[in-house]
């Protein structure tokens, strides 16, 4: 006996086939779904990037252009990946420099500029190309930079050192 759905009986046992048509139409909605979420999250970091933008803007509105030529030079040094770029990252967010050594004070000069990396907004591949280690170094870097500060890995890091 045969129905829509391909229920079969056969010496008392029934088994249920579903039709190829709905476990295509799942598996679209699957990809759709993924498609979306990929989608939002490049979104997203687009609009991180834009308010990156619109921030530097506020700050020449503003007057302070120490601070933004700070940044300015801060971002050039690293992405030369200079030997002041740490010491001028302090002198830049001395406020930021204090909390990481408060939340581990066994922090080295590389962890904290690699902080100054996250904290400026680079990605991975940038940070990758500008210490001369692949992507995949960098995020390992980024993990164990996670346990030491105890940041909860479902939380964005970048958005966790702005909070700082």
């Amino acid at each position: 006996m045969k129905r829509k759905n391909k229920k079969t009986l056969s010496a008392g046992k029934v088994s249920y086939k579903p039709d190829l048509k709905y476990k295509e139409v799942w598996y679209s909605i699957l990809l759709g779904a993924v498609v979306v979420g990929i989608a939002m999250e490049r979104i997203w970091r687009i609009n991180k990037k834009n308010n990156n933008i619109s921030d530097l803007k506020q700050i020449a509105n503003h007057h302070d252009i120490s601070m933004y030529k700070a940044k300015e030079e801060l971002i050039i040094l690293g992405k030369k990946d200079a030997p002041e770029f740490t010491m001028k990252f302090k002198e830049a967010y001395p406020e930021l420099n204090e909390k990481l050594i408060q939340i581990q004070p066994n922090l080295v000069n590389t962890e904290i500029a690699f902080c100054a990396y996250l904290k400026l907004n680079f990605t991975t591949k940038e940070i990758a190309r500008f210490i001369g280690v692949t992507p995949r170094a960098v995020q390992i870097r980024k993990n164990r930079l996670r346990k030491k500060l105890n940041i909860p890995s479902d939380e964005d890091i970048y958005l966790w050192m702005d909070g700082l």
